[in-house]
């Protein structure tokens, strides 16, 4: 199976590369980015989309605010195969670059913009999505940590999505960058990925109908979230949850019931009360998350980098 990629808030293309490094080591075209997005506001020039027009004339590259990107265009997205959204949405809003009094989180300016992701997937009804931000969002707002993101998990929920999530470190894996980024693995809930989960780890309440039902074992998806999820075979953790005193660092929560989508969401505006640790997972409206170890990898000295930049471009 191909995967045909919008690429939103692109800046200069980073998962453009990425994904494109990944075919070069599969030895095969999986990975292929149709449409692109990337705009500035406030500025004349735009030079991350000049980048992008330049290192990648193949694609169909919008060089406009993605708020005023119709409908339309996501549906020709979707007509035109589209199955896979990635992007890095801005992060101001939820950075520890703004201070706690300034923080606005999910109603920033720069903060909306989550919501028009979930635009382009009411139109564009991609399989999969992968996206990244800072690992403060998981905390944010100040005054009720993880709601922002746990209104992002209802969103996705809604819309017959599942997400998986892990805060990762470049530097505890071998890269010379420390930089936390929290990312996320959105699937719909009909791909095969997903039924192959409800199988394992869903199976009894699939039977009797329960899935949207109160949690009731935060544990009940540890196999995934320590060994068998897509971030723990890509980024191995150890296999155990960290304590406060005699207290897990693990939690599960259920977002809600509400028919209504706008109630099912202002209801977690108002009243989400859970904690979101760096690891986790949002299944059927219920979420399993823990705070959890990376075994770290050896560091790849600067040599080793410029040796194979040598190999690769000279």
């Amino acid at each position: 199976m191909s995967l045909n990629i919008f690429s939103m808030f692109d800046g200069v293309g980073g998962f453009i590369v990425g994904l494109n490094d990944a075919n070069e080591a599969i030895e095969k075209e999986m990975f292929r980015t149709t449409y692109s997005n990337q705009f500035e506001p406030s500025k004349k020039a735009q030079d991350a989309y000049e980048v992008g027009l330049y290192r990648f004339p193949e694609m169909n590259h919008i060089p406009d605010d993605i708020m005023t990107v119709s409908d339309n265009k996501f549906q020709e997205m979707h007509d035109a195969g589209v199955n896979m959204i990635v992007g890095g949405f801005p992060c101001q809003d939820y950075s520890v670059a703004r201070s706690l009094k300034d923080e606005q989180g999910i109603a920033g300016k720069k903060g909306v913009l989550f919501w028009e992701i979930i635009r382009a997937i009411n139109k564009i009804q991609p399989k999969y999505l992968i996206l990244e931000n800072v690992d403060r969002l998981l905390k944010s707002p100040s005054t009720q940590r993880g709601r922002d993101f746990a209104i992002m998990l209802g969103a996705f929920n809604k819309l017959g999505y599942s997400v998986e999530w892990r805060v990762i470190n470049a530097a505890e894996y071998g890269r010379a960058q420390r930089r936390r980024r929290v990312f996320f693995f959105v699937y719909r809930n009909d791909t095969k990925w997903a039924k192959k989960i409800d199988e394992k780890y869903e199976n009894e309440k699939l039977e009797e109908g329960l899935l949207e039902d109160v949690v009731i074992a935060s544990n009940q998806y540890d196999d995934y979230i320590f060994q068998e999820g897509l971030f723990a075979r890509q980024f191995p953790i150890e296999n155990k949850i960290k304590y406060d005193g005699k207290r897990p660092r693990h939690a599960s929560h259920f977002l809600g019931k509400d028919a209504d989508y706008d109630d099912y969401i202002l209801n977690i505006s108002d009243n989400f009360t859970g904690t979101v640790w760096n690891t986790g997972i949002m299944r059927h409206g219920r979420y399993f998350t823990a705070d959890t170890t990376p075994i770290e990898e050896p560091p790849i000295s600067l040599g080793t980098i410029v040796e194979k930049a040598k190999q690769s471009f000279i």
